[in-house]
């Protein structure tokens, strides 16, 4: 679902419960991108709050500026770096829009600090938290395996990624994330021999591995609707696409 908030009042927002309280790297945004609308419902600048629990105790973390979305198909959005820890709750105010008098966005997701992928090439391993189960032919040598991995930016791992290792019992990897605080977790990898290898499915955007994508509930606020279409790439109807997040 797309979210439109009315500009005759002051500030529209929306508001999104993550669950749990979350180690944030960034934000994908879809700006709002109704076909014959131009850019003129996309929000130009917004500020966001984020809060560590859902009293909710706001803390303002900046203004930021949207890039207007091509009102075209195929459009990918926008990576914001949002370094921040312990989050549980993220609300994002519009300030000014393009100049129809509404505010709308498409579609945001959360993607946490961390390890974003782990594995190798033709064998990716699935994430869950801080738990890495990795399905490996049963013929592969787990005793000297030799795994790489991507981090959010701003973090570090021991070992390093590309590290040989026995992984004929569970190994850990710390990862040390410098978010507004550094934070530190600890990923167990699992190997599981498998005679039909198939990595996951459900976890892989078309161009960025998340790690963590909110599902979460959506709060909009007064004056503010969501209108159930999906506005990423003009006007088509909303779909879950297993990934979480945004306005689903």
């Amino acid at each position: 679902m797309a979210w439109m908030g009315d500009a005759t009042v002051p500030k529209p927002w929306i508001s999104f419960d993550l669950g749990a309280q979350r180690n944030l790297a960034y934000l994908h945004v879809w700006n709002y991108n109704e076909a014959g609308y131009n850019q003129s419902r996309t929000i130009k600048t917004a500020e966001i709050f984020t809060s560590a629990d859902t009293t909710p105790n706001w803390v303002s973390r900046g203004k930021y500026t949207y890039a207007e979305a091509p009102v075209t198909y195929g459009y990918l959005g926008e990576d914001i770096p949002f370094p921040f820890a312990d989050v549980r709750m993220v609300k994002v105010q519009a300030l000014t829009t393009g100049g129809d008098g509404l505010y709308g966005l498409s579609k945001v997701r959360f993607a946490c600090a961390g390890l974003l992928s782990f594995g190798l090439p033709d064998m990716p391993a699935l994430i869950t938290g801080t738990a890495i189960t990795w399905a490996v032919p049963s013929s592969t040598n787990v005793q000297k395996f030799a795994p790489t991995f991507t981090l959010s930016a701003g973090s570090t791992a021991e070992p390093v990624s590309g590290t040989v290792r026995d992984f004929t019992t569970p190994q850990a990897y710390t990862v040390i994330a410098t978010l507004d605080k550094p934070v530190t977790t600890v990923y167990t990898v699992t190997i599981i021999r498998s005679t039909a290898h198939a990595g996951p499915t459900s976890q892989t955007d078309p161009r960025h591995p998340w790690s963590l994508m909110a599902s979460g509930r959506t709060r909009p606020g007064p004056g503010s609707r969501m209108d159930g279409l999906d506005h990423r790439s003009g006007f088509v109807p909303s779909t879950v696409q297993g990934l979480g997040g945004g306005f689903s």
